[in-house]
């Protein structure tokens, strides 16, 4: 399993911090599934904006069980969002040398991610 990307959601502004991965091959050598990835975390983004990010991450956590798999929320507190992503992109996402997980889903307590 590999983690190939990270979710942070504000429930109090029903916002979404996130960053995927920019290049695929470290998942897969095929150049299809490459490009397919390379999609379908550019759809997610768009779905995201199309539904709400509250209601997309439901979506997902009803959804995923395939390709790509979300974990469980955890709660954390923060106080810049786009940071908190980077550093657990490099945590989770980049230090990562197995195969095929998913987003982590992260929500924030309350408030502006405090």
């Amino acid at each position: 399993m590999k983690n190939v990307g990270v979710v942070v959601y504000n429930p109090a502004l029903d916002a979404l911090h996130w960053r995927f991965l920019d290049d695929w091959t470290s998942v897969t050598a095929d150049p299809q599934d490459q490009e397919y990835l390379a999609l379908l975390s550019m759809d997610l983004v768009s779905m995201a904006a199309e539904m709400g990010p509250g209601v997309f991450l439901n979506y997902l956590e009803s959804t995923l069980s395939g390709v790509l798999r979300i974990t469980d929320r955890t709660a954390i507190s923060v106080n810049d969002p786009d940071s908190v992503v980077d550093d657990l992109f490099l945590e989770q996402v980049a230090s990562s040398s197995h195969s095929i997980e998913a987003s982590r889903a992260l929500k924030a307590g309350s408030g502006n991610l405090n």
